[in-house]
């Protein structure tokens, strides 16, 4: 049984500021044949930026996957995501997390990414050793909650 999702006071904000510790809950879609007897979470399961996922202080983990059948689940705390990465050729790469609600789901936080103070949209524009050691940063510190269907 899942335990319910924590419930914030009628008329208190979440908070802003994501504590370190809290876990974030991305889902994942189902498994290729050929990686079904993977139980670990993969460098190709942390999707490209930017991408959204749940406040674990504000949603159960199967809330991510709601409408979503088959799919996994992974966990991660808010600290897997680096402040800023700098690429080989000195660029600097900050990454946010920002708290916005979203079709009423209150838990929702987008991570996006910032290459000199301006926000990149467009995943291949970002520098691809960045993109690579921020992939791996969130994969080294996640887990898997529900192992996706194939």
């Amino acid at each position: 049984m899942v335990d319910p999702a924590p419930q914030i006071p009628a008329g208190e904000e979440p908070r802003q500021e994501l504590p370190p510790e809290e876990l974030l809950y991305l889902r994942i879609p189902p498994l290729d044949p050929d990686d079904a007897d993977l139980d670990v979470v993969t460098i190709e399961d942390i999707p490209s930026l930017p991408f959204s996922v749940n406040r674990g202080a504000l949603s159960a983990p199967e809330d991510v996957i709601s409408g979503y059948p088959g799919w996994g689940i992974v966990s991660f705390p808010v600290s897997a995501i680096p402040k800023h990465l700098v690429s080989p050729g000195n660029a600097v790469y900050e990454f946010r997390l920002i708290h916005e609600v979203e079709g009423g789901n209150r838990a929702h936080v987008d991570v996006r990414v910032f290459k000199e103070g301006k926000e990149v949209t467009d995943n291949r524009k970002m520098n691809k050793v960045v993109k690579s050691l921020f992939r791996e940063s969130v994969r080294s510190k996640a887990d898997l909650v529900r192992k996706p269907n194939r």
